[in-house]
C-alpha cells in the first residue's frame, strides 16, 4: 500500500470510534491508513468493509440475530429449499434469500428465525402452514422435523452440545463464528503436522494466536473457540476437557512422554487421522501457516512470555475471564 497523496509510505492505524446503527450505538476499531509524508488519512474498500462488519456483528450479537451461515444451516437442517422456508416464515423469497446472503433481518423477522431453531416450534409453524404445502411435501417435512426432535433431545455428546453448541448465536467471544469442533480439531492436527513434538502448553498458544490472528485480519475467528486467560497464558475454555474430547472423537491419542526424570501425559495425532486442509479457507490457511512460521523455532517459554504481552491476557488473567475477540483481536501484537 502506498500513499495516494505522495506515492510514499503509509502506516496502518486504528482508533476506537463510536457509531450508530439502527438507533443503537457501538464501539469499533476504526481502521485507516496514514500517509507518512503528509499525515493525511484515508481508507480503502477493504478497510471500510472490515469497519462496517464490526458494526453489523455487534448489532447481531446484541439483538440475538442469526448470522447468514446460521440461517442457511437452519434451513438445511430441516432439508427445505429457500422458497419453502420463505413460505413457512411468511417472507418473500427475495427477502429470505437476502438474509442468507448477509442482509440483516428486522428484529421481528430475526425473532421468528430464532424461535424455529427449536424443532418443536418449527413443527408448529409447519402445521400452521400445512395448507400451503403439498401432501407429500408436508409428510416428508414432518418426518425430518421428528428426526430433529430426537437429536435435539438426545445430543451426541454433552460437551459437544454445550461448549460447541452450533445453535448459539456467534458473539464477541467466539469471534462471530459458529463454534465448529471439527475445524478446531483440524487446527490441532495442522499444528501437529507442522510441529510433531508438540505439547499442550505450546499448542494452546498456537491455537490462540491463529484464531485471534485471523480475527485481526478478517473480523472472524477460524474455529469459533472461546479463550480464557490463565497464569500460563491464553488457553481454549475447558482445554483439558477438549483434549479428552479430541481423544474420544479419534483425533488424538494419549501418550506418556519423558523429560529428564519426569513422566507426563501428552498427545499425538491418531494414526488414522490426517489433517484435512480443504476444510480451511484461503485466509485461514494463510494465518495458520504464518503462525507456524512465526513460532516454529521459538521456545515454549518465549511463546508464553509473548502471550503475556497481549492486552487480552493482561486485562483478564486476574479474573481468568474469557477474552473478547472484538476488544482484543485488533490489537494483537505477535501475529
Amino acid at each position: 500500500m502506498t500513499s495516494p497523496f505522495t506515492g510514499g509510505e503509509v502506516i496502518k492505524k486504528s482508533t476506537i470510534q463510536t457509531l450508530t446503527y439502527r438507533s443503537q450505538t457501538f464501539q469499533i476499531h476504526a481502521h485507516y491508513y496514514e500517509c507518512v509524508d503528509t499525515s493525511e488519512t484515508f481508507t480503502t474498500e477493504d478497510l471500510d468493509a472490515l469497519n462496517l462488519l464490526q458494526l453489523h456483528n455487534q448489532y447481531r450479537e446484541r439483538n440475538h440475530i442469526l448470522f447468514p451461515e446460521q440461517i442457511k444451516a437452519l434451513r438445511e437442517r430441516y432439508g427445505v429449499s429457500q422458497r419453502t422456508m420463505s413460505t413457512l416464515l411468511g417472507f418473500g423469497i427475495n427477502q429470505y434469500r437476502s438474509y442468507e446472503e448477509g442482509e440483516i433481518p428486522s428484529l421481528s423477522n430475526a425473532k421468528l428465525m430464532n424461535l424455529i431453531r427449536d424443532a418443536r416450534n418449527f413443527r408448529e409453524l409447519v402445521l400452521d402452514r400445512k395448507d400451503e404445502l403439498k401432501e407429500r411435501e408436508l409428510a416428508d417435512l414432518l418426518r425430518r422435523v421428528d428426526e430433529q426432535l430426537i437429536m435435539q433431545n438426545d445430543p451426541v455428546h454433552p460437551v459437544l452440545s454445550t461448549i460447541w453448541n452450533s445453535l448459539n448465536v456467534p458473539n464477541q467471544y467466539t469471534g462471530y463464528r459458529i463454534p465448529n469442533f471439527d475445524k478446531f480439531a483440524q487446527m490441532v492436527l495442522f499444528f501437529f503436522d507442522q510441529m510433531p513434538h508438540l505439547y499442550t502448553v505450546r499448542l494452546n498458544k498456537l491455537l490462540f494466536f491463529a484464531d485471534f490472528g485471523h480475527y485481526k485480519r478478517t473480523g472472524f475467528s477460524i474455529s469459533g473457540a472461546r479463550y480464557c486467560a490463565i497464569p500460563k497464558g491464553p488457553v481454549p475454555d475447558e482445554y483439558r476437557i477438549l483434549n479428552d474430547l479430541l481423544v474420544q472423537q479419534g483425533y488424538l491419542e494419549q501418550i506418556y512422554a519423558e523429560r529428564g526424570d519426569e513422566v507426563f501425559e501428552a498427545f499425538q495425532p491418531h494414526q488414522s487421522r490426517q489433517v484435512e486442509r480443504n476444510i480451511f479457507s484461503h485466509s485461514e490457511l494463510e494465518v495458520l501457516n504464518l503462525t507456524v512460521k512465526t513460532f516454529k523455532y521459538v521456545k515454549t517459554a518465549e511463546i508464553i512470555e509473548r502471550s503475556h504481552e497481549e492486552l487480552g491476557w493482561i486485562d483478564n488473567v486476574e479474573s481468568k475471564s474469557s477474552i473478547s475477540y472484538q476488544q482484543y483481536g485488533f490489537v494483537l501484537k505477535s501475529l
